[in-house]
């Protein structure tokens, strides 16, 4: 499964949006305040909330420390009697960059035009 970061009142086709893993969508909003314990990754954002996103998106990239537990090295195991190969491929610190550079770039779209940012 997968979560789609998207502006859903802009109806055009130039408003950005993005797509994550279900993993990777938890930990980077997990990295930037938001509460995703209890399993549920969906929600939005109001216009009045963007610049605390938007400030908390350029924390974590200013702040190696913070987001250094998001790095995993490539993994493999073997999982049942029948040993179904399972890969886990890691996750580097630059492609957490990425991923908060595409989100920023969804919530200054959103900023711009006064909408939402919905996410799930």
């Amino acid at each position: 499964m997968s979560v789609t970061f998207w502006v859903p009142a802009a109806g055009e086709e130039d408003a950005p949006d993005i797509n994550f893993s279900n993993t990777n969508a938890r930990d980077i909003l997990t990295l930037i305040g938001e509460d995703v314990a209890n399993g549920d990754i969906w929600g939005s954002w109001t216009p009045d909330r963007m610049p605390r996103v938007r400030r908390a998106i350029i924390r974590a990239r200013a702040v190696e420390s913070a987001r250094s537990h998001l790095t995993v090295e490539p993994r493999e195991s073997h999982v049942g009697s029948g040993g179904c190969r399972v890969i886990d491929c890691g996750n580097t610190d630059d492609q957490t960059l990425r991923r908060l550079n595409a989100l920023e770039k969804v919530i200054i779209y959103a900023q711009r035009h006064g909408l939402d940012v919905h996410w799930g």
